[in-house]
């Protein structure tokens, strides 16, 4: 088939003979995609009850959640989720999961592999609206299948044959997160609760708290409530409330 690149796009003789692979199905990248996020998510839980422990403030039946400490969960978050996909990209040109579904990432243009796949993950907060959505609508519109990012980048998502021993070893590194995130999740929650606001951003924003039979979370503006009923402790009301 000839060469995929763009009409009138610079591209090296490398590029073009890695741009004959057919581009990755949108189902295919929603896969991958899906596998990605549910690693970036336990890096993301880890990091978040890190910082919620670290700048959150412990009294009593109520735990407060201040600026600080979301604003830091949210920022460390956004760094665990650029830094993965990033990295294995540069290094890869792949992540665990396009290597379990079978797509690698190839450039089009002239860009570097640091820089291009650092724009394309830079952009994928506006890819990733309403659940990808804005970039698969762009992607299914493209000849190339390249979501904002891909294009802004010059990179394209192409099927690639994996070897078994290969596919193997990407499934058996993605069940191993699962193992990491539970001995993150226990080592960050043995640190410490303070009981004194941060110096800088110490202000509450949401408080969470239990009682007899309920537990609660609550802000300036809503509280959300949550009973759990005398017959059945696996019966529960969840009740909300504006003030």
């Amino acid at each position: 088939m000839p060469a995929l690149v763009p009409a009138g796009s610079p591209a090296s003789a490398a590029a073009v003979g890695a741009l004959s692979s057919r581009p990755a199905t949108l189902g295919d990248r929603l896969i991958a995609a899906v596998l990605d996020h549910i690693v970036i998510l336990g890096a993301c839980a880890v990091v978040s009850v890190w910082s919620f422990r670290r700048w959150g403030v412990a009294g009593g039946p109520e735990f407060q959640l201040t600026t600080a400490s979301l604003v830091m969960a949210a920022l460390l978050s956004a760094a665990c989720g650029f830094l993965y996909l990033w990295l294995s990209e540069v290094a890869f040109q792949s992540s665990l999961g396009k290597a379990i579904v079978g797509l690698r990432l190839v450039r089009a243009g002239t860009r570097g592999r640091l820089a291009a796949y650092a724009i394309r993950n830079a952009l994928r907060p506006i890819d990733g609206l309403g659940f990808y959505f804005v970039g698969g609508l762009i992607a299914g519109c493209s000849r190339l299948r390249q979501r904002l990012g891909d294009m802004a980048a010059g990179t394209v998502v192409v099927e690639e044959a994996v070897s078994g021993g290969l596919k193997a070893l990407a499934v058996t590194l993605w069940f191993a997160t699962f193992v990491l995130t539970g001995w993150g999740l226990l080592r960050v929650s043995a640190h410490p609760l303070r009981t004194t606001p941060p110096e800088h951003w110490g202000g509450t924003v949401a408080q969470v708290g239990y009682g007899a039979g309920s537990a609660h979370i609550r802000t300036a503006r809503w509280r959300m409530e949550l009973q759990f009923t005398s017959e059945s402790p696996s019966q529960a009301e969840l009740s909300t409330a504006a003030h």
